[in-house]
């Protein structure tokens, strides 16, 4: 296995120990789920907190620059992504999620997530809207029964079933990260943290990570008296280059009507890497509870 300063010999040395200050500034916790362990990070000072859920097949520390910014005012809670832990039923994961919160002593968070993590942000809402300050649904899609979703997802499975893992690596990549955008000072930081964590994703968490999604997507039916009188804050954050989550984003404004929305101007499918001081400043926006004149340190 290569070490993981090879996988970053080409990126700028700032921004490669950063990261590898982080990691090593910034341990794991665990809370036991149906007996097996839980991973997160729980980092971080202040009275309001922060969950911050990954993508598919992504670490914690994937948010390394957000919680750094963070982390000096809020709590945070940030655990791997729930297909890397081997739990992938959403309902299991919520619970996981819940426990990590009690085991650090927080009652609510605002739950930041991104693709993958946007549909287990849209189940913790409505399973436990109690727990949720507010939410940011980032990049993602909008859980529902969809046909045609369930084909594709249908045939992806069964190409993953058939594939190399060396070649379905390759188009979890490009699939997951679009367009590269040029003006980005990242490039190179976000090719070696992609080569890096693709080696750890196994058949076996792509195979569960597809079967959740169509069970998932059959299952789920969308509450909205869930949310009735429920007094957060929903943000839409997407990029207007990002094919993936774009065409989502209307639907989830129809689904959530009081949601304020955000359009990066690039970025792709994974501007919180591109262009990761954008990405903050956008959350931080949202944060201040003097956003369009709405006091939200009282809900």
């Amino acid at each position: 296995m290569k070490d993981a300063k090879t996988f970053y010999r080409d990126v700028p040395s700032e921004q490669r120990e950063r990261l590898f200050t982080f990691r090593a500034t910034h341990s794991y916790q665990e809370v036991t789920v149906n007996g097996a362990a839980w991973r997160y990070i729980a980092c971080g000072h202040g009275e309001e907190a922060l969950l911050f859920l990954p993508g598919a097949f992504l670490r914690a520390d994937m948010w390394f620059n957000q919680i750094l910014a963070f982390e000096e005012n809020h709590r945070i809670i940030a655990p791997d992504a729930y297909a890397l832990q081997g739990m992938c039923d959403l309902d299991v994961v919520c619970h996981a999620l819940v426990r990590s919160l009690d085991a650090e002593g927080i009652d609510r968070a605002t739950v930041i997530g991104i693709s993958a993590g946007g549909g287990v942000a849209q189940v913790l809402l409505q399973a436990h809207p109690e727990r949720v300050q507010h939410a940011v649904l980032s990049h993602c899609g909008v859980l529902k029964h969809d046909d045609e979703a369930g084909r594709k997802t249908k045939q992806i499975l069964w190409l993953v079933r058939l594939l190399p893992m060396v070649v379905i690596r390759r188009v979890l990549k490009r699939m997951t990260t679009g367009e590269i955008p040029a003006s980005s000072r990242w490039i190179a930081f976000h090719e070696a943290y992609m080569e890096e964590a693709l080696p750890n994703v196994e058949r076996a968490i792509v195979v569960g990570f597809l079967r959740n999604s169509l069970d998932t997507r059959r299952s789920f039916t969308f509450a909205p008296e869930a949310l009735r009188s429920w007094p957060g804050s929903i943000l839409m954050l997407s990029s207007k280059d990002d094919a993936l989550s774009q065409s989502s984003v209307e639907e989830l404004q129809a689904r959530y009507p009081r949601a304020h929305t955000t359009w990066l101007d690039e970025g792709g499918h994974h501007a919180f890497l591109f262009f990761p001081e954008a990405y903050t400043a956008a959350l931080r926006e949202f944060l201040d509870p003097r956003i369009n004149g709405l006091d939200r340190r009282s809900s």
